[in-house]
């Protein structure tokens, strides 16, 4: 059901709407991981990079990066938990949302 509402939500969202496409890559997300559909929650977490990458939403971007290490994470891939979270903190960094070094 909730595949079917987020289905329905992207059709009516404009190209330029950056914001709402990534929420509903968010929803989407959780709905797989939710219905333990890893391999599609996965495809929605690489192809939400792919997407902000070309649009140029650094903060998004470091979300996803951040939000696909807890995936990784999650799913015992400790490796690629760790390369992505720390390019999403490196992002954060560079935009001055995290220090870069402890005082």
């Amino acid at each position: 059901m909730g595949l079917n509402i987020i289905a329905e939500i992207e059709k009516d969202i404009s190209d330029d709407d950056y914001a709402s496409r990534i929420k509903c890559m968010k929803y989407l997300f959780n709905i797989y991981v939710k219905k333990e559909e890893n391999n599609k929650a996965e495809k929605v977490l690489l192809n939400g990079i792919k997407f902000i990458e070309n649009i140029d939403r650094k903060e998004d971007l470091a979300d996803f990066y951040v939000l696909l290490g807890k995936f990784y994470y999650n799913t015992g891939e400790k490796q690629l938990a760790a390369k992505y979270m720390e390019k999403g903190i490196d992002i954060y960094k560079g935009m001055g949302l995290i220090l870069k070094e402890s005082i």
